[in-house]
């Protein structure tokens, strides 16, 4: 991509493969003292601050980064002419990563509280003002990456070798912390119980500081928040982040309904809308407790009430109830099908005028207004355990987002898909992202004939998705599925076989693969192997 990165990191671990990145992407790298070193023995090229900003560092290292050159190239905005010109008289390259990570202030202080004179020496100035000025730069130009844990890099690297650069999405999910203390989560639930879910939480992330507003909506002269929890007895409140206008924290009821919604209406449109934002296409998903019903994309020309239509009737009974995500504005011949059954909440990014009268019928019905979030970046997933204690792990992102990657993978059988089978492929593969595991995704002409979902076993979720699609009159003939895991025996492949399935795409990775294979070509079955598992379990 040819840019400049600024790199002053404590932790230098995983140095050598992001200094190997930038060499091949021809990033420059300007480093500061100890970081400058440390890469130069490593091999590569690099610029010291110094040398760059024309003064040495103070003795001691105190005074390093510093600098109008370093904060000017982060935050200098190279659209706009004044500042163009003032960055171009003073000779000041534009940043385009800032990688830093603070000293571990926090950790020494714990380690050997007396050490007055080791816990001033670890408060961390420099790289402090780096970090927020990379914040700043990254919110007002878009064009800074801020890079502030190691653990990042992997990520960072796999963007830069898929795209050659570093977009919207993955620019905003590095801005987040991936580093969050069991101790820090702990404060927050308690800070919540004690003071009754507060108006404000702040949450420490690195040393860095999150500010989240509770969410309420005024209804009349009230402001009201979450109805309940996961279940009545169960308090609840929502917290949404200060920095972002949209999304699901940022909901806009347009109907309010009876009582407002409940912390499952919020949890169910959030894991739709991560569903249909998948797809360009108009989309619809009816949700049930987190998972999908039935989900359905527009055909050339389609009236968007019929694509609903297709969704509900992929599995009426479950869809009973349910939450129903669209990606595009709900127009009235599509409100008017929707309250022909019981529906919780709707949400959509807008609605027709002609839409609203229609959902005024039912009183208890809520319909909410939420536009895609601007950073398309997942948070990291927190899974608080039975004793408080916290897993933290990368939020799952498929790396098969188009047909082109799609048809890059691997295909071990004698017949190779047609285009449609393609098509299906993806989108299947898509939805079962979604799912909670075991999931498979049985899916034809743009529609999900069954879903099977949360089964412990991978041929105990096939059965459950075949019967579905029977009892409500679906035929699975030359229809794709899609698995979350590998498929493990050949029952599976028989009974697929059996329902004259045309197409599967699936990780691989069973010890039965081969056998599989042969199963697949005896049946004139066609597969993909994705190499990548998509488990879920929320």
């Amino acid at each position: 991509m040819a840019g400049i990165a600024l790199v002053s990191v404590y932790d230098k671990s995983g140095l050598s493969i992001l200094s190997s990145a930038f060499a091949k992407h021809e990033v420059s790298i300007i480093g500061s003292g100890g970081t400058a070193e440390a890469i130069r023995k490593l091999g590569h090229q690099v610029t010291d601050v110094s040398d760059y900003t024309g003064y040495s560092e103070m003795p001691g290292g105190l005074v390093k980064t510093l600098h109008p050159k370093i904060h000017a190239g982060i935050l200098g905005d190279w659209n706009d002419p004044s500042q163009r010109k003032y960055l171009e008289t003073n000779s000041i390259r534009p940043f385009d990563f800032v990688v830093v990570n603070l000293y571990p202030f926090q950790e020494v202080v714990k380690q050997d509280p007396e050490n007055h004179q080791k816990a001033v020496d670890n408060i961390d100035i420099g790289g402090v003002a780096l970090i927020r000025a990379a914040a700043k730069g990254a919110l007002l130009n878009q064009r800074v990456v801020p890079v502030t844990n190691p653990f990042q890099y992997d990520g960072l690297i796999r963007e830069l070798d898929r795209y050659g650069k570093i977009g919207p999405r993955h620019q905003r999910i590095l801005f987040e912390e991936h580093e969050v203390s069991r101790q820090e989560i702990r404060k927050i639930y308690r800070t919540a119980r004690e003071e009754e879910f507060p108006p404000q939480l702040t949450i420490t992330l690195g040393g860095h500081l999150y500010d989240y507003s509770k969410a309420q909506w005024m209804v009349g002269d009230k402001a009201r928040g979450l109805r309940y929890g996961t279940n009545p007895h169960q308090k609840a409140a929502l917290y949404k982040p200060k920095v972002s206008p949209s999304g699901i924290g940022n909901v806009e009821w347009i109907k309010w309904g009876k009582e407002g919604p409940s912390a499952t209406n919020i949890e169910d449109g959030s894991h739709g809308l991560r569903i249909v934002d998948h797809f360009t296409e108009a989309a619809v998903t009816v949700m049930k407790h987190l998972n999908p019903s039935g989900v359905a994309l527009a055909k050339p020309g389609e009236a968007l009430s019929n694509v609903y239509i297709r969704a509900l009737g992929a599995d009426t009974r479950a869809a009973f109830g349910g939450v129903v995500v669209f990606n595009t504005t709900v127009d009235k011949p599509t409100a008017e099908e929707i309250v022909k059954t019981f529906v919780e909440v709707v949400y959509a990014p807008s609605y027709h005028p002609q839409a609203l009268p229609v959902f005024e019928t039912k009183k208890d019905m809520r319909i909410g207004k939420v536009t895609r979030p601007l950073q398309e970046a997942l948070p990291p997933d927190i899974v608080v355990l039975n004793d408080g204690s916290i897993i933290l792990e990368d939020a799952y992102t498929t790396k098969i987002t188009s047909l082109t990657e799609l048809k890059q993978l691997s295909v071990p059988t004698k017949r190779r898909p047609t285009e449609s089978e393609y098509g299906d492929m993806l989108h299947a593969w898509l939805v079962a992202c979604e799912v909670r595991s075991n999931a498979v995704v049985f899916w034809k002409d743009g529609t999900s004939l069954g879903i099977g979902t949360g089964q412990q076993d991978r041929i105990g979720a096939i059965e459950n998705c075949i019967e579905k699609a029977h009892k409500f009159g679906h035929s699975l003939k030359g229809s794709t599925m899609a698995s979350d895991g590998f498929l493990p025996k050949m029952d599976n492949i028989e009974a697929i076989a059996k329902e004259a399935v045309s197409a599967i795409i699936q990780p691989g990775g069973s010890i039965e693969d081969q056998e599989l294979v042969k199963g697949c070509d005896a049946h004139q079955i066609t597969m993909v192997l994705t190499g990548e598992r998509s488990f879920r379990h929320f």
